[in-house]
């Protein structure tokens, strides 16, 4: 096992955007913040690079990941979630199946601790509230409620936004 944090698609583009513009963001703090210290992990089927490399800017963000990955703060995890963990997720708690989001898990799952995982989806927190406003969102997110990442955290996977993992890594 090696150790690394995993980070989703949409907090990568944000990192990517903030290179492109020169600006000084969360996500940008955040994604600096784990390359210095517990590094990134993904998967080695490459979905998870896929997702990055398909979202992000290529000018900056491509050799961006190529220096990460060659300097091992990108590390290749080969990815594992037991069935009935992935049963209990998508059926009682109705993460999608179709998507990655089952992968950005079983990587978490096979990182040493932290095992953490950056993101603003709320199908990492609970996914029923897809349609709820974006303030009963927001506070499902703040509290760390929600069916999956409940469940998660009983599995010691840790779900955060950029700016609780900001406060979760600095410590």
């Amino acid at each position: 096992m090696s150790s690394g944090i995993v980070v989703d698609a949409n907090i990568m583009n944000a990192f990517s955007q903030s290179l492109i513009r020169r600006q000084a963001t969360e996500a940008r703090a955040v994604i600096e913040l784990i390359g210095g210290t517990h590094g990134f992990a993904i998967d080695e089927k490459g979905r998870i690079q896929h997702q990055w490399l398909e979202t992000c800017d290529q000018v900056f963000f491509g050799p961006w990941f190529v220096d990460a990955l060659k300097s091992g703060k990108i590390r290749v995890v080969a990815a594992h979630l037991e069935a009935n963990h992935k049963k209990k997720l998508r059926i009682d708690c109705g993460m999608p199946s179709a998507r990655f989001e089952m992968e950005y898990v079983a990587v978490a799952n096979r990182v040493l601790p932290p095992k953490y995982i950056v993101t603003d989806d709320i199908d990492f927190w609970e996914p029923r509230a897809k349609k709820s406003t974006e303030q009963r969102k927001q506070a499902i997110k703040t509290k760390r409620t929600g069916c999956v990442c409940e469940y998660l955290a009983a599995l010691d996977i840790r779900i955060g936004t950029v700016s609780q993992a900001l406060a979760d890594l600095s410590s």
